[in-house]
């Protein structure tokens, strides 16, 4: 997250493909380990974006021979700014589950939200290492086009303009606006039962 998966989201969806608007409902499935359940909703889509797929790949890429996988990346401390200011101090099963027990708000754990988001990294690396066709790197400083991306997709470079989404300022609060409020209150209320929940079953690790 906070890496341009929505801007990527629109690039896709741009070229074509059908690509999940909701990946987030698959957290529940993959806790259980209900790869079922994870297919029924793949099968619906041809590319995916946001978490849990980052925390996936390995079992998609078993799941779906062939498929290509593309790492969005950029600047450590840019992007903990990002992340730090999107989650703000709302905890969420999500960001347990990504950070580990108790480390979901990255504002509490700067130095362990870094070395999360560089471990990722270096393990989708690692991964691909020696498939360079089945990996695209994507860093956000130097691929602002369609060029890298429609080379590794092997898709002609569209005439439409290269779409940017998201881009925060840092300055408006997360959660402003009557709308947001309320649901930023129904999360503080819903969230810490499902997180205790998940714990008991011992779904969240400790990282």
């Amino acid at each position: 997250m906070k890496t341009g998966t929505t801007t990527m989201n629109r690039a896709l969806s741009a070229l074509g493909y059908r690509v999940s608007p909701d990946s987030w409902k698959l957290l529940t499935p993959v806790l259980h380990q209900d790869w079922e359940q994870v297919a029924e909703h793949i099968d619906r889509y041809d590319a995916f974006e946001d978490n849990p797929i980052p925390q996936i790949f390995k079992e998609l890429d078993v799941m779906y021979p062939g498929s290509k996988f593309i790492l969005t990346i950029r600047d450590s401390d840019s992007w903990y700014k990002s992340v730090k200011y999107h989650i703000d101090n709302l905890r969420s099963p999500m960001h347990e589950w990504v950070f580990g027990r108790g480390r979901g708000i990255p504002a509490q754990n700067m130095e362990h939200t870094i070395r999360i988001y560089e471990e990722h990294i270096k393990e989708v690396r690692d991964y691909f290492k020696d498939r360079p066709d089945d990996l695209l790197v994507y860093d956000l400083k130097e691929h602002n086009n369609w060029l890298a991306l429609c080379e590794f997709l092997g898709l002609p470079i569209p005439e439409t303009k290269y779409p940017h989404a998201n881009r925060s300022n840092y300055k408006t609060p997360k959660y402003a606006g009557k709308k947001l409020t309320w649901r930023r209150i129904r999360k503080r209320v819903k969230n810490p039962i499902l997180i205790f929940y998940y714990n008991l079953r011992g779904w969240i690790p400790t990282r």
